[in-house]
C-alpha cells in the first residue's frame, strides 16, 4: 500500500510540475528585460523587414553601413540612410531632446534629402522592447505602422565623425 501511495504522490507531483511549467514558461519566454534610457544610447541599425532576431555579425555590420539610428546621451536622435556613394540619402534629426516614457521614445524629427527638406518637425514615436544588450524590437506608433528589430552597431558615437562629414547640408 505504501508503494502505491508513494507512486501516486510522485505522479501527482509530476503532473503538478508539468502544469506549472506549461503555464509559466510562456510568460517567462515572453518576458523582456526592463528598458532604461541609458540602454538606448549608441548607434543602431534595423532589420530589413520586420522583427528578425537571427542576424549574424556580418549582416548587422552590412546594415550599419546602409542605415543607422544614432541615439545621443541627451536622447536626441538622428537617423541616416546612406546612398551607394557613402553620402547620406536621407537624414532625420530630432529638433530637440526626445522623451522616453513607458518604453516609448517620442521625437519631433526634421528630414532632409540631398536636395531639399522633406518634412519639418514630424512627430514620431517608437515602442521599444529590449531583447538583450545589443538587440531591441521596435514598433512605430504613428504614421506608417512599421515593426523592426534594432541591432547595436560596433562603432561608437565618437567614431561617427567620418560619417558626419558626408552629411553636409546644401
Amino acid at each position: 500500500m505504501k508503494v502505491i501511495l508513494k507512486n501516486a504522490k510522485i505522479q501527482f507531483l509530476a503532473i503538478c510540475g508539468f502544469v506549472l511549467l506549461n503555464t509559466t514558461l510562456p510568460f517567462l519566454s515572453n518576458a523582456h528585460a526592463e528598458l532604461n534610457p541609458s540602454d538606448l544610447i549608441g548607434i543602431w541599425t534595423t532589420s530589413d523587414n520586420g522583427i528578425q532576431h537571427d542576424y549574424n555579425k556580418a549582416k548587422i555590420e552590412q546594415n550599419c553601413n546602409e542605415f543607422v539610428i544614432i541615439i545621443h546621451a541627451d536622447l536626441r536622435v538622428e537617423s541616416i540612410a546612406f546612398a551607394k556613394d557613402g553620402k547620406f540619402d536621407l537624414w532625420s534629426v530630432s529638433d530637440e531632446k526626445c522623451s522616453f516614457r513607458e518604453s516609448t521614445l517620442s521625437c519631433n524629427m526634421t528630414t532632409r534629402s540631398r536636395k531639399r527638406i522633406v518634412s519639418i518637425s514630424n512627430s514620431v514615436s517608437w515602442k521599444l522592447e529590449k531583447v538583450n544588450q545589443t538587440t531591441m524590437d521596435s514598433w512605430t506608433l504613428n504614421g506608417r505602422q512599421i515593426s523592426d528589430t534594432m541591432f547595436r552597431c560596433s562603432r561608437k558615437i565618437i567614431d561617427t565623425s567620418p560619417l558626419m562629414k558626408n552629411l553636409s547640408i546644401i
